[in-house]
């Protein structure tokens, strides 16, 4: 009887192993972009072009161009307001 008996426990493990074994991984994701289908389709859903992130696409058109923008607002406008340069209207010369 004691013969019998670890082949019925080994029968059940190996039985109980194929069940696991069949079954897999796998378990239903409900959070976005933890499935295999959502990274199959995007695989890299931080970056919106092929170098950059949103982040980096608001620093630079957030940060540099409105700085730089402004910087040559302010350039333009002592431009028109004739602010770049001496007046040419003196009597003397003027060394610029």
């Amino acid at each position: 009887m004691s013969h019998h008996r670890p082949t019925a426990i080994h029968a059940t493990l190996g039985l109980l192993a194929a069940c696991v074994g069949l079954s897999g991984c796998g378990s239903n994701h409900t959070t976005s972009g933890e499935s295999l289908t959502a990274i199959r389709l995007n695989p890299t859903p931080a970056e919106v072009t092929l170098t950059q992130t949103k982040d980096d696409i608001d620093n630079r058109v957030f940060g540099i161009t409105n700085d730089q923008n402004l910087m040559m607002f302010w350039s333009d406008m002592g431009r028109v307001g004739l602010f770049e340069r001496p007046s040419r209207l003196t009597p003397e010369p003027i060394a610029y």
